[in-house]
């Protein structure tokens, strides 16, 4: 049966780096694969409507979201899961919960409702560093789409992602400053899978 892990973290954390390096290091012998539901032409088409703010309100987009969401799961990723011994997700229902909440009691509001309908991951590891250490990762990638954010801005996000790895039991949070085989290993181990 496939296990399922999700990677979750404030751009910048180094989600895409520690991925590809536990892949390589200790998965490289399973059939795996890295998902991405937010790469589906179906939420294409949703973060379309969010950056034109074409919602009645935010409930509406919320719901639109947790939609598109699950007909992804339906379409695409349940049948990926079926032949995989590891599927790992960049990202999951958890960014779309920080992103659209405005307090971390309405964050986790939305992830209730994202569960009841959406498998949940065997385990996520969130990811985070100083919002400097972020700030310079995006500079050195030059994704200046996100550099205009603030370093406070940053922080608050990221606070609400932590909260996810303190509050929910198959979460956890990394530190993602020491150097990438340190982190990649510390991931690894958090697993547990037997």
């Amino acid at each position: 049966m496939v296990k399922i892990i999700s990677f979750e973290g404030v751009h910048g954390s180094g989600k895409g780096t520690i991925i590809s390096q536990l892949v390589k290091t200790y998965f490289s012998h399973l059939n795996i694969k890295i998902l991405r539901d937010s790469e589906y032409p179906e939420f294409e088409k949703i973060k379309q409507k969010i950056r034109e703010k074409n919602f009645i309100n935010r409930e509406q987009m919320i719901q639109e979201t947790l939609k598109t969401r699950v007909q992804i799961y339906e379409k695409y990723l349940l049948k990926e899961f079926e032949r995989l011994d590891i599927a790992i997700l960049d990202r999951s229902y958890y960014t779309s919960a920080v992103w659209q909440s405005i307090s971390e009691y309405e964050m986790f509001e939305i992830i209730s409702r994202y569960e009841a309908c959406i498998p949940i991951a065997n385990k996520t590891i969130i990811l985070y560093a100083s919002p400097q250490v972020i700030k310079d990762r995006l500079e050195v990638r030059a994704r200046n789409d996100f550099l205009e954010q603030r370093i406070e801005d940053i922080n608050k996000e990221q606070e609400k992602f932590l909260a996810i790895g303190r509050n929910l039991r198959e979460c956890i949070n990394i530190s993602n400053e020491m150097s990438s085989s340190n982190t990649t290993k510390q991931v690894y181990n958090s697993l547990n899978f037997s």
